[in-house]
């Protein structure tokens, strides 16, 4: 483990180490990025199944402990749920865990059955990055992105545990294939994207600064599978529009009732269904509690 712990430093000042100190950052600079890369997050192994007091806690302590000392400021993210037994994990044994890392990877009925479990996380526990996710058991299909949406929708609604999420694999020359199921296709000359990178897109492009509550209505069980989440935000990307002249107050029993202006980071209600039902499902929405100063549009 020592040689990790050096190995360890030694990388995060290769990347945010300044140039006329460091032997690392003078080395960035001879590579032609003279400029820290103003590395904030890292992770401490990643899969990893040995929980034993002399496996995985014991290293993570070990390089944990060196890259806290060398910059206080860093957030660490440990080795999360991928499948494999946690007991042991240093997240549940009383060591530090500003985050731990969750990978998903299913058929597309199988990640619906996730889009519901962060509704149930124990908030004790600590906060989740989602790093790698894919409904990648089966050849790619609209169905597949459909029911990562499923997934995307529930992390969105519980944003309070959920800090982040990427999906994976990401790049793949068609020439040297290693994984059947990549988000971006490409060789010297083309490129092509799943459907799931449209999904993406989608949900990118409609970020909100607030979550809203929302549920169906009836009130469905998972079995419906139809999933829902509103926020309330600024969109942002090439294709998003801003409707003008509406103000939006927040439903009475929020915490912080607000008067939003269009100009404002948050001025669009969004609300993102995703259905995986087998057929077609009519729609219909209803607000409570919001007024607005214009009919929406």
């Amino acid at each position: 483990s020592a040689r990790f712990v050096t190995d360890a430093v030694d990388l995060l000042d290769f990347a945010n180490a300044p140039h006329n100190t460091s032997p690392w950052g003078r080395m960035r600079a001879q590579m032609g990025h003279a400029a820290p890369f103003g590395l904030k997050r890292l992770e401490v192994g990643n899969e990893e199944s040995d929980m034993s007091a002399d496996g995985y806690p014991a290293h993570y302590k070990l390089i944990s402990d060196a890259l806290r000392a060398h910059d206080p400021t860093l957030t660490l993210v440990a080795s999360g749920d991928w499948g494999r037994p946690l007991r042991g994990s240093p997240c549940l044994t009383g060591q530090r865990c500003d985050v731990w890392d969750a990978h998903h990877y299913d058929s597309p009925d199988g990640m619906v059955t996730y889009a519901r479990s962060y509704d149930g996380y124990n908030r004790s526990l600590p906060p989740v990055y989602v790093g790698e996710y894919a409904a990648c058991h089966g050849a790619p299909s609209l169905r597949a992105a459909v029911a990562e949406a499923a997934l995307l929708i529930s992390l969105e609604r519980n944003a309070d545990v959920v800090v982040a999420s990427s999906f994976a694999p990401l790049l793949n020359n068609v020439h040297g294939t290693q994984w059947s199921y990549n988000l971006l296709n490409f060789d010297s000359s083309r490129l092509y994207a799943l459907p799931s990178y449209y999904v993406q897109l989608l949900f990118a492009e409609s970020l909100g600064a607030f979550t809203l509550p929302a549920e169906l209505d009836p009130k469905t069980d998972a079995s419906a599978k139809v999933f829902v989440t509103a926020s309330i935000g600024r969109q942002t990307g090439p294709h998003a529009s801003w409707p003008s002249g509406v103000k939006v107050h927040t439903p009475a029993d929020a915490e912080d009732a607000m008067s939003v202006d269009p100009q404002s980071s948050a001025s669009v209600l969004t609300i993102k269904v995703a259905n995986y039902k087998p057929a077609r499902c009519s729609l219909q929405v209803r607000l409570d509690g919001f007024q607005f100063a214009e009919e929406p549009q």
